[in-house]
């Protein structure tokens, strides 16, 4: 019976220390905050069909929306076709994203921080 109650306390202990460690993992992972006079921007430069768009959005939407980080999202057009086109422009409807040509970057930027400052 001492046995099966050492046993019990050694796995509460070991689910205590796992509890702490990943608390504080997701601390030291989480420096993404927004500063005064310095925006952060995440950009997913996609082109042909955009493989991969709909994921690199929803995780960095999750990241934002879980308040681990502070950015704005941009979708830049680097030769996306039609249809990829089309699933980026719903993913940044959804997402708060927004959907530009990649030359247009920081033209977006500067539009997104008066928008957030108006």
């Amino acid at each position: 019976m001492e046995l099966a109650a050492d046993i019990v306390i050694a796995v509460v202990v070991c689910i205590a220390v796992a509890a702490v460690i990943l608390s504080l993992k997701g601390l030291l992972l989480t420096p993404v905050r927004r500063r005064e006079n310095a925006d952060v921007f995440a950009v997913i430069c996609a082109r042909g069909d955009a493989q991969g768009l709909e994921q690199a959005v929803k995780g960095l939407t999750w990241l934002k929306d879980s308040g681990k980080a502070e950015i704005g999202l941009i979708i830049a057009d680097d030769g996306m076709n039609l249809e990829a086109r089309r699933r980026a422009e719903l993913l940044a409807e959804k997402s708060g994203a927004v959907v530009c040509a990649a030359d247009r970057i920081c033209e977006v930027t500067e539009e997104e921080r008066w928008r957030e400052e108006s």
